[in-house]
Formats: structure tokens, C-alpha cells, sequence
């Protein structure tokens, strides 16, 4: 790479701390699971690549529930939804059984209610 390409991609990367990350409302989680906004790209984007964004998941092959922080604010407007609990059949999504939350605290809450329902109509134990 040569100090032009450095150069660009400094300019790249400060135009999208600067603008994109403010704007599409980016956050981590703290210690605690706290909300924490995020204006750096590399960051939001190592923080996204640990555990510790997954709330909880339970299932087998078969039927999986999936808990995790999202990252991204999906409020459009609303309060903010953070974190999404999807349910996968044979390795896919539905969406059946796809809620938003914006707590980790409320995540938990659905993801147990979650699993209490479709375990119990696909008769998992």
C-alpha cells in the first residue's frame, strides 16, 4: 500500500466515524450491558466479532433460538432495538419468531419467553 492509500483510507475512515457512524446511531455494550455509542467503525466492528455480544442461544439442530446485540440501532425512529431474538429451523431463519428489543435486561426476558413457546409447540424439552 502506498502513503496515497494511506492517505485515502485515513480520509475514508474519518468521513465514516464523522458522518455514517453519528447518523446510523452505532453502540457496544459496556461491562454491565449497558449501551455505549460507538463513532468509531473499527471498533463497533471489533466489538461485533466477540461473545459478548450474544445474550443467549438454546436448541439443537434441529430448532435454535438465538439472542444477540445487534449493534445497530433498528428503531428507525422508535426507541432504539438493539438486540433480536431469531428462531432457526433446520439451519434457517423464520420469521415467525423474530422480536427486538432494546435492553439487554428485556433480550434475556424474551428470549426465555422465546424458548418456553416454541420448545414447548415442537414438543423439546
Amino acid at each position: 500500500m502506498t502513503d496515497k492509500d494511506d492517505d485515502a483510507f485515513e480520509k475514508w475512515l474519518a468521513f465514516v466515524n464523522d458522518t455514517v457512524m453519528r447518523e446510523l446511531r452505532y453502540f457496544t455494550l459496556d461491562a454491565d450491558h449497558n449501551l455505549v455509542p460507538c463513532h468509531d467503525i473499527l471498533e463497533w466492528g471489533r466489538f461485533l466479532e466477540s461473545d459478548d455480544r450474544i445474550v443467549a442461544g438454546a436448541g439443537n439442530d434441529d430448532l435454535f433460538v438465538s439472542t444477540v446485540f445487534l449493534g445497530i440501532d433498528h428503531g428507525f425512529g422508535g426507541p432504539p432495538l438493539l438486540f433480536e431474538t431469531m428462531v432457526f429451523r433446520d439451519g434457517h431463519g423464520t420469521d415467525d419468531y423474530t422480536e427486538r428489543y432494546s435492553s439487554w435486561k428485556a433480550a434475556e426476558a424474551g428470549h426465555k419467553r422465546i424458548c418456553a413457546k416454541v420448545f414447548k409447540r415442537a414438543g423439546v424439552k
